[in-house]
């Protein structure tokens, strides 16, 4: 299994980056990410959906803007959003733990 795919059934809160390198938002938002998983301890997946495999990802996720942050709580998704802020990253963890 891969490092990944623990992580997402751990248990534990996981945060799901879906995102394109090219995305101005999506660099944006890199080190606000960063900073906000190392003071809460909660691990990151990214998934890079480049622009020929958007499509796919978008139908099978639900994506149609990137950056898209989904919380997953044992292997499943429990909130989803667009959070730009280290607040909006926290209002989207605390409405997962909520779920």
């Amino acid at each position: 299994m891969s490092d990944a795919l623990k992580i997402l059934n751990s248990g534990e809160l996981a945060i799901v980056k879906l995102y394109m390198p090219s995305c101005p938002p999506c660099k944006k938002l890199e080190p606000v990410l960063t900073q906000f998983a190392k003071e809460t301890g909660i691990p990151i997946v990214a998934a890079d959906l480049r622009v020929k495999c958007f499509d796919k990802a978008a139908d099978r996720c639900g994506v149609d803007r990137t950056p898209t942050i989904i919380i997953i709580k044992n292997g499943r998704e429990v909130a989803r959003g667009f959070p730009r802020t280290k607040l909006g990253l926290a209002r989207l963890v605390k409405r997962a733990k909520k779920a």
